[in-house]
């Protein structure tokens, strides 16, 4: 397995496209093939040995509705083992700019390749799916502690457009898919991390004001990444922020009017006018904003029992 095949042109800049237009797979599909002259099936076969595929989910901005027609192709391949695979010769030639196997069976990834096709990048993470089995029941019995990278590794499993799937993906999916443990986990996740710069921010107040300002922004930050997760987003990476905008019918901005001032101040903490900033005030607005959330959240008495169970949240109500 050397290259893509496909009989159009590779580009080395990126170009404008249309895929963040699309609203349902079956758009996707056939806007892929308008775009990058190969169909996915074929487009995936040339990397992946299809008698180990189990399935192909477009995660990333464009299936939440964050997308933009620079957005990069998130593909999460899923492969019926943990161990290495073999992955497709570099050669920038044909669009193949990076390409590695990962080692071990205790990883989610087991390679990736990133692919610019006709000025898109397409990247392509190979996801072992009987480590998404173990890894979703250890999530759920609260046995396991994950990092970020995993995090948004089965977020977008959860919240992607499954492109091509067998009888495997649905099997190696089904504890992932069954209920919200992972979102609880992250909810939980990111309001402690939160809490913890909030606390990290106040004896910086006597001696380094931009380092107080900085970790009162980090905790706003980590407030809206738990709000979403406890929302069925565990995981938005950096562009969240295009949610406020977004027209889609699975816009993740809510649209009551208590939210949407909620979040308006949040934005609000997140770029304050210097001039009217004093770093007491501040902090002190960042706290209130930090309970609230937390009040919004546990309105879903699922969340609500989890962060009473968390041994840094149960004390640490403002």
């Amino acid at each position: 397995m050397n290259a893509i095949g496909g009989s159009a042109p590779s580009s080395h800049g990126k170009r404008g496209h249309g895929l963040h237009t699309c609203r349902t797979p079956d758009a996707f599909l056939a806007r892929f093939e308008f775009e990058l002259g190969t169909s996915l099936p074929s487009f995936v076969d040339h990397f992946i040995d299809r008698n180990r595929l189990a399935g192909v989910v477009l995660g990333g901005s464009i299936p939440l509705g964050l997308g933009t027609s620079s957005s990069d192709v998130d593909l999460i391949v899923m492969v019926d083992s943990g161990e290495p695979i073999e992955m497709p010769t570099v050669d920038p030639r044909h669009g193949v700019v990076f390409s590695g196997a990962f080692a071990g069976t205790a990883r989610l990834d087991v390679g990736e390749v990133i692919v610019m096709r006709d000025g898109v990048e397409v990247d392509v993470h190979c996801v072992s799916g009987p480590r998404v089995v173990q890894t979703a029941a250890q999530v759920r019995d609260g046995s396991i502690s994950l990092t970020e990278h995993e995090i948004g590794v089965l977020s977008r499993i959860k919240t992607g457009w499954v492109l091509d799937r067998s009888g495997a993906f649905d099997a190696y999916c089904g504890v992932l898919l069954d209920d919200n443990s992972l979102e609880v986990r992250a909810a939980t996740w990111h309001l402690v991390g939160a809490f913890q710069e909030l606390e990290d921010s106040q004896p910086a107040l006597s001696d380094n004001i931009p380092l107080a300002l900085h970790l009162g922004r980090k905790c706003v930050e980590k407030v809206f990444a738990a709000f979403f997760a406890s929302r069925g987003f565990a995981f938005l990476g950096g562009k969240w922020m295009r949610a406020h905008n977004t027209d889609r019918s699975h816009a993740l901005w809510p649209v009551d009017d208590d939210i949407r001032a909620l979040t308006r101040d949040g934005l609000t903490l997140l770029f304050p006018n210097p001039a009217d900033v004093e770093p007491a005030a501040y902090l002190d607005r960042v706290a209130r904003f930090v309970d609230l959330v937390r009040t919004e959240i546990e309105k879903d008495m699922t969340f609500k029992v989890a962060f009473a169970l968390s041994p840094q949240l149960r004390s640490a109500r403002l």
